[in-house]
């Protein structure tokens, strides 16, 4: 369930569906549980969460690249548009958009809610700036085509680390504010609330910037 007040059509999610049933390389998945090592506090409930967000972000996104591409194979099945049709493709397309957005809003994390809109607005930049310079025949200089592969491919890998350290984040400092509620000295809980305060300031779209080594990564 995405959202308690919401009940999916499963018919309308046909396309999504159809090209998740060939799955890719699934890297972003793997770069997840490699950064587990780094934030040992994500329970696994959350793991997975970020991982179906990335998930379907990523299989949205090329329901729609497919359309804009005008592809006929991905991963050497016959594309969701021309099985479903443009519309239907579309519309499922930014359906999944937003259940991930709901999944994102479910984590209770407002790090997390900012790294998600940043990386969208980035993804839908890079992918903008590509179609553009196609279809106006433009060549970009090496700057701003290293900065369009950075946005349109790097952007989920910097959104799978940043949602992970983002929660982490939140997790840390709902521990400290635990402690400082149990501690029956005021100076103490001060204290700790000023250290919970300073954990959650941490958590920024910017500290996910970690993960741009792999924005060179091909979109499987």
């Amino acid at each position: 369930m995405v959202h308690p007040a919401h009940a999916p059509d499963p018919a309308v999610l046909e396309p999504f569906r159809y090209i998740t049933s060939t799955p890719g390389k699934d890297v972003r998945g793997k770069l997840i549980d490699c950064f587990t090592q780094w934030l040992p506090n994500l329970t696994a409930e959350q793991i997975e969460t970020i991982k179906s967000i990335v998930g379907e972000l990523h299989n949205a996104s090329l329901l729609v690249d497919d359309i804009e591409d005008g592809s006929q194979l991905r991963r050497g099945q016959p594309v969701a548009h021309a099985i479903f049709g443009v519309p239907l493709t579309l519309n499922c397309a930014n359906y999944v958009y937003f259940t991930a957005l709901a999944r994102c809003h479910a984590l209770n994390s407002r790090a997390a809610m900012d790294v998600f809109v940043l990386e969208l607005l980035n993804l839908h930049r890079g992918q903008g700036q590509d179609i553009l310079w196609r279809d106006t025949v433009r060549c970009p200089t090496l700057e701003e085509y290293e900065t369009m592969v950075l946005d349109k491919t790097g952007g989920l890998f910097r959104l799978a680390v940043g949602l992970m350290q983002a929660v982490a984040d939140d997790t840390s400092a709902a521990a400290v504010a635990a402690t400082a509620s149990s501690s029956c000295s005021p100076s103490a809980a001060s204290a700790a609330a000023a250290s919970a305060a300073s954990v959650t300031s941490a958590a920024s779209p910017s500290a996910s910037a970690s993960a741009s080594a792999s924005a060179s990564a091909s979109a499987s």
